[in-house]
């Protein structure tokens, strides 16, 4: 264990519960969610998004959702820019993985979204996309 891992602080979604504003929880490590994304970030979501309701029409059991929290493990909460699910959620959050997630970068969110989030992704076999 390094000095870093020794010392940090370590939460868990009985903490994140209890928090103000949008965050992410990945291995116990919190990221704020803010500031607001920016109107580049807005426009692409809202663009993709009317793409994919159109696409997934004739589809009884998919949807789209925005930012949905997708509770991976007690220590990791995500919430990807958007995600298709094609079974019914049952609880405040997604505990199984989305057949796609997309995730809109910006300068802000760049490096986690490429590392940590991506990897986070494959591990959970499932498709992502990086939208530039």
């Amino acid at each position: 264990m390094s000095i870093a891992e020794k010392y940090r602080p370590y939460y868990t979604y009985e903490d994140y519960c209890q928090w103000e504003g949008r965050w992410e929880l990945i291995g116990g490590m919190p990221y704020a969610m803010s500031p607001a994304p920016v109107p580049a970030h807005q426009s692409a979501s809202v663009l993709l998004s009317f793409e994919f309701v159109k696409a997934l029409k004739s589809c009884k059991n998919c949807k789209l959702f925005q930012p949905l929290d997708w509770k991976i493990k007690e220590d990791t909460i995500v919430q990807p820019d958007l995600l298709i699910v094609c079974d019914k959620i049952e609880k405040k959050f997604l505990d199984f993985p989305p057949v796609l997630v997309l995730e809109i970068l910006s300068a802000a969110t760049a490096s986690k979204d490429r590392g940590e989030k991506m990897e986070l992704y494959h591990s959970q076999k499932v498709k992502y996309y990086l939208i530039v």
